[in-house]
């Protein structure tokens, strides 16, 4: 797996990211399309500088090249639903989006992941959209979420940062288990 070096010198602030096509959200819910949009941002219909390429190191290369971005040029995001199991126990309550359990869940879920994309270029952001429980384990849920991702489109890159801290058990405080998890395209 590529194990990410540099980060982007350049912090992008909310105003500066953010989509004028409402129909790339028509497949969401309002909520979730305003938290997505609040988290991600707007920005003008403009192509973004890029200040700084995020250097890479295949596992056990050494070369310091660039990743590859797919040959895409485009300002609108991209979304891929994501699952994963998390060691914890279920309550109804998290069922309920505007829970203090389900918002605490995704506000934590949230910033961690949106921290383990920072080394990556362009911009990535995850929300969380459905908890279930896992019937087979009362305290295992399953989690569903988003994450959306503008400027930089390379989906192997965007799943092998998630998939390789499921590896390692943790994200944040909660422990992750390494079934259940899937990374899927859709627009």
């Amino acid at each position: 797996m590529a194990r990410y070096l540099a980060k982007p010198s350049l912090l992008y602030s909310k105003d500066d990211f953010g989509f004028d096509d409402e129909d790339i959200w028509q497949h969401r819910s309002k909520r979730e399309v305003e938290r997505t949009k609040r988290k991600i941002g707007t920005h003008p219909k403009k192509k973004l500088e890029k200040r700084q390429s995020v250097a890479v190191v295949a596992s056990g290369s050494g070369d310091g090249s660039e990743f590859p971005d797919d040959g895409e040029e485009s300002d609108k995001p991209r979304f891929y639903r994501v699952t994963f199991v998390l060691n914890e126990g279920y309550t109804p309550l998290l069922k309920d989006t505007q829970s203090p359990e389900f918002v605490e869940l995704s506000r934590e879920l949230g910033r961690y992941i949106d921290e383990l994309y920072d080394p990556l270029p362009g911009r990535q952001s995850f929300t969380l959209v459905d908890v279930n429980e896992v019937p087979e384990d009362k305290f295992q849920i399953l989690v569903t979420g988003d994450i959306g991702t503008v400027e930089f489109y390379n989906a192997d890159a965007i799943k092998s940062v998630l998939e390789d801290q499921l590896e390692v058990g943790k994200l944040g405080a909660y422990t992750v288990l390494q079934n259940g998890f899937s990374f899927t395209f859709f627009q």
